[in-house]
């Protein structure tokens, strides 16, 4: 098995090779604004649903579209706010794969956030179930 600790050194080792040759400015800025005009085409199309299906609230296929494209909406909220929230921790940060060591906790943190989307660790032993997610 695989400890905690040794999985904080594979996500350690794996935004220091995200990183590696890229010096200069990120912000999520441009993030947020793809986000927010997701999140817009969501609302209007759940809207534009709800519009054409009036009436049709005993049609279990229309009603199973609706939801999807609730949840399909409540997502896109949901990627928005996590992406605010990391640009609330960190506005715009200037970092190499060298300066981890010289990083607050905090600031250690919304940089793997930044980095990668998720991490997942697979049953099993070793460092090959841990796989990265970058953000997109």
């Amino acid at each position: 098995m695989i400890s905690a600790t040794a999985i904080e050194g594979l996500v350690v080792e794996g935004v220091k090779e995200a990183l590696r040759g890229v010096t200069g400015s990120a912000s999520g800025d441009d993030r947020i604004a793809a986000a927010e005009r997701g999140l817009a085409a969501s609302q209007e199309e759940l809207d534009a649903a709800v519009e054409a299906f009036t009436g049709l609230d005993d049609v279990q296929s229309a009603r199973d579209r609706l939801l999807a494209l609730r949840d399909a909406r409540d997502a896109a909220r949901e990627r928005l706010d996590d992406l605010r929230g990391i640009a609330a921790s960190v506005r715009a940060v200037t970092v190499t794969a060298d300066d981890w060591d010289d990083l607050s906790p905090d600031a250690r943190r919304a940089l793997v956030k930044a980095v990668f989307e998720r991490v997942t660790v697979a049953r099993g032993r070793g460092p090959d179930r841990v796989t990265f997610e970058p953000r997109s």
